[in-house]
């Protein structure tokens, strides 16, 4: 037969808490049946022994209850934080209908469609586009033609030049995520409410697109996705039909009641 070892479970600490505490036990009433004089009426006898038999309990629990924490702490803390951390992601792939103040916007190297339909469907105030050096010309284009209409928070000169806020490598979602809390940051100090603020998720690189996300949950901002009605393509960035925004996870106030 194969030989198994044993496993350390929390039934079988519970199993050594409860030994120790029968056998304190034990001891405690052994030590009282000897203290007390012979001719003690009965029921002083017990009343006292319901005393000491309350407090060794409640001692004893204490003491082995505290060394157990102790002697686990590390397990304990790290289940804790599982805990607390865990995030949901509430209202995902519901239809997206909210006010946009400000948006951050990943731009591919292949067009510009799905920028295009965001800023002229979703009228946000404030964008940030998200540039790999290969996008800069496609971001370029977008300050030309949309710059009368919201406020860049990038500049001609760092798509011009290649440098600045520009993502050097486009395949390392951990540049694309401090980039999203780098944006996020400036739309707050320009007083955009959190719950205004959202990230598309859309173009660009998949690695892009997970670091966008990751950054937008890290801030505590909704993230959003555009489906094309054209083989999952848009076409014509002018048709608000060929754009389907859905939620990738609702950070708005409102979010947790929907």
């Amino acid at each position: 037969m194969e030989s198994r070892d044993k496993i350390d479970t929390p039934q079988n600490d519970i199993q050594i808490v409860l030994g120790l505490w029968f056998i304190l036990t034990v001891i405690g009433l052994t030590i009282l049946s000897v203290s007390l004089p012979a001719d003690t009426p009965r029921w002083i006898s017990v009343i006292d022994a319901l005393g000491v038999i309350t407090g060794s309990i409640t001692s004893v629990f204490v003491i082995v209850s505290a060394s157990y924490a102790y002697w686990k702490r590390e397990e304990i803390l790290s289940s804790f934080k599982n805990r607390m951390g865990r995030l949901e992601f509430h209202n995902t792939g519901h239809p997206f209908a909210e006010k946009v103040d400000a948006v951050i916007i990943p731009v591919s190297n292949s067009g510009t469609d799905q920028p295009q339909w965001i800023i002229n469907h979703l009228k946000p105030r404030f964008v940030a586009l998200v540039c790999s050096k290969e996008s800069c010309d496609n971001g370029r284009k977008l300050l030309d033609e949309y710059s009368k209409h919201c406020t860049f928070l990038n500049t001609l000169e760092e798509l011009d030049e290649v440098r600045g806020r520009i993502l050097e490598d486009p395949k390392n979602p951990e540049q694309a995520k401090h980039l999203a809390k780098a944006f996020i940051v400036e739309f707050l100090r320009r007083n955009v409410a959190r719950g205004k603020i959202f990230v598309d998720t859309t173009g660009g690189m998949v690695p892009m697109s997970i670091g966008l996300f990751q950054g937008a949950e890290e801030e505590g901002v909704s993230s959003i996705y555009v489906n094309g009605s054209n083989k999952g393509r848009i076409v014509d960035p002018g048709k608000e039909s060929d754009g389907d925004p859905i939620f990738m996870s609702d950070r708005t106030p409102d979010a947790h009641t929907t």
